[in-house]
């Protein structure tokens, strides 16, 4: 337990030290991260907006970015939510 407990806390301090990412980019993490149940979350880019008080294009280049960096992966089943899941892989932040 407590070498998972480590995996993780290094996950999220390279996603942190992601020099990459925005703070839109990690708000969108972070309300991923939260309602997040055995590391997959199903909300529709049109809820993270709500809850975000941002607009969904904002939520979709957020998302995107995220996804690029190998920090989510999403899985569309039927359209709309997308399953996002997320990637625990070893991030290594850019300088």
């Amino acid at each position: 337990m407590e070498q998972e407990t480590e995996k993780y806390r290094e996950w999220l301090e390279a996603i942190a030290a992601n020099k990459d990412l925005r703070g839109e980019d990690l708000r969108v993490f972070l309300l991923l991260l939260a309602n997040a149940t055995h590391s997959s979350v199903a909300l529709s880019q049109t809820e993270i907006a709500s809850k975000l008080q941002v607009s969904k294009t904002r939520v979709s280049r957020a998302i995107k970015r995220l996804f690029l960096k190998g920090i989510i992966t999403k899985n569309q089943f039927n359209r709309n939510p997308i399953v996002y899941r997320f990637s625990t892989q070893k991030t290594e932040p850019k300088a």
